[in-house]
């Protein structure tokens, strides 16, 4: 019965985070306007060749060796 209590608030904590995660990044894109969205959008196209050159660096690294 004592851990009731640190496990409940742990897992109050954890739907609370996962809400907001989720909440605040709509809110954020629903005030923007078309100009803000575009530089954004640009600017996760910039960074996309990176994204893939370090997820096929980690896959690679993952690999088991023979």
């Amino acid at each position: 019965m004592r851990r009731a209590l640190p496990t409940s608030l742990a897992i109050i904590a954890g739907l609370v985070i996962v809400v907001l995660c989720l909440l605040v990044p709509v809110l954020l894109l629903l005030r923007l306007d078309d100009d803000e969205l575009a530089r954004w959008s640009d600017i996760g196209q910039a960074v996309s060749p990176v994204t893939v050159f370090f997820s096929g660096t980690a896959s690679l690294a993952s690999r088991p060796r023979s």
